[in-house]
């Protein structure tokens, strides 16, 4: 189930209509470093049940990155170096189990989470196994979204020079 509440198809869509808020669940991440504990969101959203009874949703598929709930000092190129060692491990010995949790989240729903966390918990792809592994993947993943952002947002300042046009960085 997407957010709000029907159900999910692969969108391969180069935009997504904000409906919610991002909200970070660091209790979920009990072992993630604080300074980087709230930097991954999940999206809630309000919506009108079926039955007419308004319920709070999150989507199985849609996770924001805050570079802004980072604390600089956090990132410890140690520990994001065995990220990549663990991320790799991982990547070369399950490729199917990845394809499947992420299919597993696009479906959404009760059983698409409970199938992708049984995944990942399968196959160590954890913030609590890679803690105790000596990484910490949310440095991994602020890491990938600085090069991701950089990239985007130099992209979107270059069509602004060059045509002129909307948007500006804030």
């Amino acid at each position: 189930m997407n957010a709000g509440g029907t159900k999910k198809t692969t969108n391969l869509s180069p935009e997504i209509s904000g409906l919610g808020s991002f909200i970070a669940i660091p209790g979920a991440f009990p072992d993630a470093d604080p300074g980087v504990r709230n930097a991954v969101k999940l999206e809630f959203t309000t919506v009108f049940s079926e039955e007419n009874v308004v319920e709070t949703r999150f989507s199985t598929d849609r996770v924001l990155v805050d570079l802004g709930a980072v604390d600089p000092a956090s990132m410890d190129s140690k520990k994001l170096a065995r990220d990549c060692d663990l991320l790799k491990e991982i990547a070369v010995k399950y490729p199917n189990e990845l394809k499947e949790c992420l299919i597993a989240l696009q479906a959404g729903g009760v059983s698409g989470v409970e199938k992708a966390e049984e995944i990942t918990k399968k196959i160590g792809l954890t913030e609590e196994k890679f803690a105790k592994d000596g990484g910490g993947f949310f440095i991994i993943v602020v890491i990938i979204a600085l090069g991701l952002g950089a990239g985007g947002c130099g992209g979107a300042l270059k069509q602004v020079k060059d045509k002129g046009t909307t948007p500006k960085p804030q």
